[in-house]
């Protein structure tokens, strides 16, 4: 999102096409990254017909140089990167990193630098367990997609059974993943997602609860594992 400003900032109007193009996303991605933008209150503006696009309001600049020195380093803590393995976004990342360094005055530059080569947070374990899934692609995306999922899901007694769900989200834990998912029900439990044996996703979509806080879920969540 803060490349889709900086294109705004630099081109003034795009296509929601041209902006797909050079940030290698789908346009959906685009639209729905917009909204998010847009939901934070910057003012992004969508204008039809042959000569529309997407634009920033006049008067809008977004100034990079007015980040605190904490919040430089706080963007540059190097994340856990077997989990961005397992998330398929190892390379995005570090081009990501890589785009917002260059975006940053000079002066401001060896601070992010200093952090990422400081600190760096590894988050599995010394015995690594292979808890990885194919399924872990499949899940992530009808998390993003807000599409359901048909599971077969073997439970700690070994038993098998095949459930829908509507995935709401992705937790990783140590190095375990888990899905945050709603059942047909409306209840709400946490799957692990090395246990989930064949995962199909459904053309049907669902409506995501809005007041749904995934962080503040997790961290209050103590029964519903399965």
């Amino acid at each position: 999102m803060i490349s889709i400003l900086l294109l705004l900032q630099t081109h003034g109007r795009m296509t929601a096409k041209e902006l797909s193009e050079k940030l290698e996303v789908s346009e959906r991605t685009i639209h729905r990254d917009m909204n998010a933008l847009s939901g934070t209150g910057i003012p992004v503006v969508a204008e039809r017909g042959q000569k529309g696009g997407w634009s920033l309001l006049e008067d809008y600049r977004t100034d990079l140089t007015g980040l605190k020195e904490s919040e430089i380093r706080a963007l540059f803590v190097s994340p856990s990167v077997h989990l961005l393995e397992d998330l398929g976004l190892t390379n995005t990342t570090e081009e990501a990193r890589n785009k917002l360094m260059a975006s940053l005055p000079s002066t401001y530059r060896e601070s992010g630098k200093d952090v990422w080569n400081r600190i760096h947070i590894d988050t599995s374990s010394w015995r690594k367990q292979k808890n990885k899934t194919a399924s872990l692609q499949i899940i992530k995306e009808a998390v993003f997609q807000e599409i359901k999922l048909r599971i077969t899901y073997e439970r700690a007694d070994g038993e098998r059974d095949e459930r829908i769900v509507e995935p709401l989200g992705l937790v990783a834990k140590g190095d375990l993943w888990y899905l945050i998912a709603a059942k047909e029900s409306g209840e709400i439990r946490n799957y692990r997602v090395s246990r989930i044996r064949h995962t199909d996703t459904l053309d049907e979509a669902f409506q995501r609860p809005r007041d749904f806080d995934l962080a503040q879920y997790w961290s209050s969540s103590t029964q519903s594992f399965i």
